[in-house]
């Protein structure tokens, strides 16, 4: 499916390793590759970020860097409550991302929060709530 995934970006062969490094891929880049995903494996937009949200946690996790995760709060309010705080620390190692900014307001009676996600990358919103599903 990979190579399928790749004809069906425009990508070559070639330039596999280029997106395989954890180095910050363009927009560009980044939305052919969802695109050709959710095309070749037969998922609707939605479904393919919601899906591929679930999967980068799992993937974090396993890539060494949880420790760092859970350090940012042992309840999902407040690890929601310092994903800026994340960002910005990750903005050192990424200065041209455009991270999201999450606002979370948490409702102790009735044991909820409301999150907005604001983001000049709308279209990404599914991703957010597989990513937060997983946590």
């Amino acid at each position: 499916a990979w190579s399928r995934i790749l004809s069906t970006a425009g990508i070559a062969a070639s330039e596999e390793s280029n997106l395989l490094d954890m180095v910050m891929q363009s927009d560009d880049t980044s939305f052919s590759l969802m695109g050709a995903t959710w095309k070749v494996l037969g998922l609707n937009a939605a479904t393919a970020l919601h899906l591929f949200g679930r999967h980068f946690v799992r993937f974090s996790l396993r890539s060494g860097h949880a420790s760092f995760l859970k350090s940012q709060g042992p309840t999902l309010p407040s690890f929601l409550s310092n994903v800026n705080s994340l960002h910005t620390a990750l903005e050192r190692d990424h200065p041209n991302a455009r991270f999201p900014f999450l606002e979370v307001v948490c409702n102790e009676l009735d044991d909820s929060l409301d999150l907005t996600y604001l983001s000049s990358r709308s279209n990404l919103k599914m991703l957010v709530v597989g990513i937060v599903e997983e946590i």
